[in-house]
């Protein structure tokens, strides 16, 4: 599945690849060149791209900005990349999210080559650029963070890994 050049604005969630029962059900996705901005609803939900049981995918060159929750969620899924994005600006006060958020057990999940920039987010927001954590499942594991580059602002970091294996970060 192949989501190329597109541009989503002003709605909750922008592309969706969600199977919560089976790992794997979603296989080889690439979303590129693509431009995901405002992305929210009046209860707080915003999310730009919703990963859960996806097995294989690339997100590469997007830019991301003003998600009222994570830019990214990626949930029980492995080999996922994320290449050259920009991440940019949260809108939202809820602590334990990141514009990346990996959870319930993803694995071998790259961020590499991204750039965060939090120092423009909504005032309050204490907000983690790369957060991985069980989320209530198991504990990501196989997790390379490198070559990113993180601007913040007090109160939020670059990257906050809780319970996760097998992690390499290095610039």
């Amino acid at each position: 599945t192949v989501f190329d050049n597109i541009s989503v604005v002003g709605t909750a969630s922008g592309v969706n690849v969600n199977h919560p029962a089976v790992t794997g059900s979603w296989t080889d996705i690439s979303i590129t060149n693509s431009y995901f901005d405002t992305m929210s609803t009046a209860s707080g939900w915003g999310v730009g791209l919703s990963g859960q049981g996806v097995k294989r995918a690339t997100v590469a060159n997007n830019t991301f900005t003003n998600c009222n929750q994570q830019c990214m969620h990626i949930e029980a899924s492995q080999g996922i990349t994320l290449a050259n994005n920009r991440f940019l600006k949260r809108n939202t006060t809820t602590a334990n999210r990141g514009l990346v958020s990996i959870l319930d057990g993803a694995n071998g999940i790259v961020v590499g080559g991204n750039f965060f920039d939090l120092t423009d987010s909504a005032a309050g927001s204490a907000g983690r650029a790369v957060n991985a954590e069980p989320g209530g499942g198991a504990s990501p594991f196989d997790l390379s963070v490198i070559g990113n580059v993180f601007l913040t602002k007090a109160g939020n970091t670059g990257v906050t890994i809780l319970a996760a294996n097998q992690v390499v970060l290095s610039n």
